[in-house]
């Protein structure tokens, strides 16, 4: 087993790249590797299984595609409005199966509680009520998404 704190802090994108590739070539020789880290997107490279610790208590542990399915109750829409993005935004929080809705770079981006058919409903429903949209799709959670969810933003 090996025990890796922060193991890409201070290291030039080059050396990033060869330390990934080394965790990789361990975990694939069966090797445990386990890794301590902030940098979260960079983790979804080369982890195939995460645990969150928040205040000494383990929150969750498994397959890094299992917790995300399990979260995946909220899916995220990202919405590019060609108008005016707060005039969608208050049209969408009257919504039943919105349980939150941000601007991110130019994007309305909802937690939306439905499924496909629901989300094609309100898509319909946004065009008929005259909002010129450019684009509409899921976007997939990402690791810092799953911490976030599941830590509920607290800070220990």
């Amino acid at each position: 087993m090996l025990l890796l704190d922060e193991p890409a802090s201070g290291l030039d994108p080059r050396a990033r790249i060869e330390i990934k590739e080394l965790i990789r070539e361990l975990g694939a020789m069966g090797k445990i590797v386990l890794v301590s880290s902030h940098i979260l997107p960079e983790l979804a490279d080369f982890c195939n299984k995460i645990g969150i610790i928040e205040k000494g208590e383990l929150l969750v542990w498994g397959a890094v595609d299992e917790i995300v399915k399990q979260l995946q109750a909220n899916r995220l829409i990202a919405i590019r409005p060609l108008d005016e993005p707060e005039k969608i935004i208050q049209r969408l929080e009257r919504e039943s199966l919105v349980h939150g809705v941000e601007l991110r770079d130019g994007s309305v981006v909802v937690h939306f509680a439905g499924g496909l058919e629901e989300q094609a409903e309100l898509l319909s429903a946004l065009v008929r009520d005259g909002y010129r949209i450019a684009s509409f799709h899921e976007e997939a959670l990402d690791l810092e998404d799953v911490f976030m969810q599941i830590t509920k933003g607290e800070v220990s």
